[in-house]
């Protein structure tokens, strides 16, 4: 199994039980297989970036080469790929939207 199999079959999306039913059912459709390759793309972009950025930086990096990828979609993959030891946060924070700082995300060397 190689390390993109293991993102794969690891991959979940979930909704707050106070999130509306639209929320609900996006979480639906990014499980399984789905939500693993939308992790897999964000980590990819994340090493474009030198294993390090915020979750904005991370998103213009997933549109210039996905841009089919809806922007809701990029941040909510970092915390399952936390979870899984990929990235991990910093106490550093960079460049959000506007006038935001972020936190700044960066990969985890096995």
């Amino acid at each position: 199994m190689n390390e993109t199999d293991n993102l794969f079959s690891f991959a979940e999306a979930r909704a707050r039980a106070s999130d509306p039913d639209t929320s609900h059912e996006a979480a639906d459709a990014m499980r399984g297989k789905a939500a693993g390759r939308v992790e897999q793309i964000v980590l990819d972009a994340l090493n474009r970036l030198g294993g390090s950025g915020t979750a904005y930086q991370i998103e213009l990096e997933v549109k210039r080469t996905h841009p089919q990828i809806d922007s809701n979609t990029t941040s909510p993959r970092l915390k399952p790929l936390e979870k899984k030891n990929y990235v991990r946060r910093t106490e550093k924070r960079g460049p959000g939207r506007g006038s935001r700082k972020q936190i700044i995300w960066e990969t985890v060397q096995p």
